[in-house]
């Protein structure tokens, strides 16, 4: 079942016009080819590095036709302005380039595939459990498609198109949103992620907007990494706290550490009310993946969540939410 929406979050009736014709597959919004590259500059307030890239970096067959490829999510730690990896995710459009979806996340490119995780090999619902449906365009504008993990259910659907300016010119663009169905009208819950045809993701929700992309050979805009020197870049950068990723967080997310030499800490993700809900002892690497749960293993409320990284004489906080 849908979750009931917060207080803050505006209900808005779908009111644009049906669209007539047919809308171009999802592989044309989100084109995936290794070497595509998308750099984003996200609307963190200064705890986080500011930019963000998406990098498709291998694509692997499995079984017979199904492709996956390989995104690894960067981002800019230190002050060696270069590009350092933080995870994985991996992507697969159906058997006709009409849906892409989201197939769980790897710890590294080498993590093996579990079979039967497709949904267009054959297999039942209950093996979906991990795989996210991104976009569909099969049937057009406000049909919904629903997304289910653990004991969350969603609806999700194109709530908008037209054209938006984009590095110089008009370029068509879907948006894609959570959405109320359980009433007579369709409603927008909250914004999800916004594509430009030919181009893929202008838009991540809550996280930032697109400032530079490669796609086929093609470039759009200017790399970030040319303008990463200025003072305001490296006081972000260097301010010595966790690194969060995605923030908001839904049901997992990467914890980054930023400390200079290798150590055993402590980690103490706590609530509001100054509570630990959940503890990882004797951590060595730099980076652990938290579940989004607490230590009975059960999902964590929607909510602000504080982090810290105790070794020995130094420490780290961070902050994230959890927003589903």
């Amino acid at each position: 079942m849908l979750k009931k929406v917060c207080l803050s979050c505006v209900l808005l009736c779908l009111t644009a016009p049906r669209l007539s014709a047919q809308l171009p597959k999802a592989s044309e919004y989100f084109p995936l080819e290794v070497g595509n590259v998308w750099e984003y500059e996200l609307y963190w307030d200064g705890s986080y590095s500011p930019y963000l890239r998406h990098k498709v970096i291998a694509d692997t067959v499995i079984g017979d036709t199904a492709r996956v490829y390989t995104i690894v999510i960067q981002t800019i730690l230190g002050t060696d302005s270069s590009w350092q990896d933080q995870t994985y995710y991996s992507y697969a459009y159906n058997s006709d380039s009409s849906a892409v979806y989201e197939v769980g996340s790897f710890e590294s490119i080498d993590s093996a595939y579990e079979p039967g995780m497709f949904p267009f090999i054959g297999i039942s619902r209950e093996d979906l459990d991990g795989t996210y449906k991104l976009l569909d365009t099969s049937h057009g504008f406000n049909w919904v498609w629903e997304h289910a993990e653990a004991d969350y259910g969603e609806s999700l659907a194109i709530t908008d198109t037209g054209t938006v300016e984009l590095f110089g010119k008009n370029r068509y663009f879907l948006d894609v949103n959570f959405v109320d169905e359980s009433g007579d009208t369709l409603a927008i819950l909250w914004f999800d992620t916004q594509y430009i045809l030919d181009i893929g993701r202008s838009r991540l929700q809550y996280e930032g907007d697109l400032t530079y992309a490669k796609v086929g050979g093609v470039e759009y805009g200017a790399p970030l990494i040319t303008g990463v020197h200025s003072p305001a870049f490296r006081q972000n950068v260097t301010e010595k706290r966790v690194l969060c990723y995605p923030n908001p967080a839904k049901y997992s997310a990467a914890l980054i550490f930023p400390f200079t030499k290798p150590m055993r800490f402590d980690v103490y993700i706590m609530n509001s009310l100054g509570q630990t809900i959940r503890s990882f002892v004797h951590v060595r690497q730099n980076k652990l993946h938290w579940d989004c749960r607490d230590n009975s293993g059960k999902f964590v409320p929607n909510g602000v969540y504080f982090i810290r990284a105790e070794g020995g004489q130094r420490n780290l906080n961070g902050k994230i939410l959890v927003l589903r």
